[in-house]
């Protein structure tokens, strides 16, 4: 005597050992052999729409067995319960993209119930077979159009519980953690010179925080462009000799902006320190302008400059 614990378990064997083989619609004008359809009951619901689908036709004259299994998988081949939408994964043997190009196939589809729209694959692989030395594959993730939610259309990295890396519809998010770009010259380019837009690099810190940019070689770090604690300043720091060289301080005028140099300011290359009245290298008689700079105690200066 069965156990009622084992009944269910029994009945789904069963179910599935002995199948429903069905002829369903074909695809296409002129299919090669028809579709095959398993139906797998599920014990707890009457109107069950497990499917495992196998369809033995062509694509583009030639063969191409393909395989779904899914909630209404025969709608992927032209069956299924048209009033119900279907959800499937699917598996494609050799199909044929071009007349030279064989490659094998295994996807998650998603129909629509009145099977409107484009063909939805939220996940698609594709790999060569027509070479023995070509192990390329083509791996795509579909989150589509956002259309009813602001949280379903979205890919999602996550680790400890907490979003690593995220991609909706508006852009790419990295919650935490380094990001590494390893590659040749170059490894990263933002923009290809054709955007109408401009393109525009932001490090968003917040109020009480600084945002920072730093150069490196061989993961010794060597310059870096930072801003003081909730954008105070911009700087330039010298992090080999751990001093600043430049400091931006905003102001609403010129007399309240500043530029502070922590190095000596070199025009033009090498100028010499001393000449000779008479000479060459005499200096005018008249300057040709002055910059006006602030001394340690705030006094306005005039530097001259020469043509």
């Amino acid at each position: 005597m069965v156990q009622p614990a084992n009944k269910r378990l029994v009945t789904e064997a069963s179910t599935l050992l002995a199948g429903k083989l069905s002829t369903l619609l074909t695809v296409g004008a002129t299919p090669s052999t028809p579709i095959t359809t398993r139906e797998i009951t599920d014990p707890n619901r009457t109107a069950s729409k497990w499917r495992e689908v196998f369809n033995s036709g062509s694509f583009n004259t030639h063969p191409d067995p393909t395989r779904f299994f899914g909630w209404n998988a025969g709608k992927a081949a032209g069956g299924g319960d048209p009033a119900e939408p279907a959800i499937y994964m699917g598996f494609e043997a050799d199909y044929w993209d071009t007349a030279t190009t064989r490659t094998m196939e295994w996807y998650v589809g998603v129909i629509r119930a009145d099977s409107s729209g484009p063909q939805f694959r939220p996940f698609a692989f594709t790999a060569a077979r027509d070479s023995n030395l070509d192990l390329s594959a083509s791996v795509q993730v579909d989150i589509g159009n956002n259309a009813n939610s602001s949280t379903r259309s979205s890919f999602n990295v996550v680790g400890n519980g907490a979003s690593f890396f995220a991609v909706t519809p508006g852009g790419a998010t990295f919650a935490s953690g380094q990001v590494n770009v390893l590659g040749g010259t170059p490894s990263f380019v933002i923009g290809d010179g054709t955007a109408v837009a401009d393109v525009q690099i932001s490090l968003n810190a917040n109020s009480t925080a600084s945002a920072s940019l730093n150069f490196l070689s061989a993961s010794s770090a060597k310059w870096r462009i930072w801003t003081g604690a909730g954008n105070a300043f911009l700087a330039t720091f010298d992090l080999t000799n751990n001093k600043y060289h430049m400091i931006h301080d905003p102001g609403a005028t010129p007399d309240t902006a500043t530029t502070r140099f922590m190095a000596t300011p070199q025009l033009n290359g090498t100028q010499p320190t001393t000449a000779t009245a008479g000479t060459a290298a005499a200096l005018p008689a008249t300057p040709q302008g002055y910059f006006q700079i602030k001394d340690a105690a705030g006094v306005s200066r005039k530097v001259p400059y020469y043509v």
